[in-house]
């Protein structure tokens, strides 16, 4: 009896929780991650990505390459 008792508690709570919830509203979530680092062959210095429900943009950063003065590629986009 005690347990029904308690299980009755806590559905009347998540029930009531759940109807206070706005489920037509839309998330307003905004990201800003910032990054530097390197490895054996490269150096990144602040590059950032900006991600909003609307847009993603990344950029702004310094992306060097080490003990290379040269670039050889096979293709470049």
């Amino acid at each position: 009896m005690k347990n029904k008792c308690i299980f009755s508690i806590l559905l009347l709570i998540l029930i009531v929780s759940l109807l206070g919830c706005n489920w037509n509203e839309k998330s307003a979530n905004h990201y800003y991650l910032s990054f530097t680092g390197e490895s054996k062959t490269w150096k990144l210095i602040d590059y950032e990505v900006v991600i909003t429900p609307e847009s993603l943009k990344a950029g702004n950063g310094t992306l060097q390459m080490k003990n290379k003065n040269k670039f050889i590629v096979e293709s470049f986009p």
